[in-house]
């Protein structure tokens, strides 16, 4: 048939038939990453660029310099991509092995404030 008219709606409209009809083929697992690969690449599109926004901590990773523990101190930054993979990361400026999440960072200091608490009452 005809490809739809130019708007979300009218493409839509022509998609919601096909989509019950794709489901039975082998191939329509095939049809849905197309489709969404479609919209991850409309999005980075019509999205801002990638920013990296400067964190007020510093880097806390350790490593071993032969046998002494050093920690990182490098400068924090997260990662604002949207449809990227690397969205809501946070990097260290100094190694790209110490990536880490928002999340993973406050449940870092969850921890770090539990113990802390319990080596108080200790």
């Amino acid at each position: 048939g005809r490809p739809p008219a130019d708007t979300i709606q009218a493409m839509a409209a022509w998609l919601a038939p096909v989509v019950q009809w794709i489901r039975t083929r082998e191939y329509g697992s095939e049809f849905v990453d197309e489709v969404l690969a479609a919209v991850r690449q409309a999005v980075r599109a019509v999205d801002r660029p990638v920013r990296y926004v400067p964190l007020p901590q510093a880097c806390r990773a350790i490593t071993l310099v032969g046998q002494t523990p050093v920690v990182c101190g490098g400068a924090l930054r997260a990662v604002i991509a949207p449809g990227l993979p690397s969205d809501g990361q946070v990097r260290c400026e100094v190694s790209r092995e110490h990536t880490s999440t928002v999340a993973a960072m406050e449940a870092a200091q969850r921890r770090s404030a539990r113990t802390r608490a319990h080596l108080r009452t200790a």
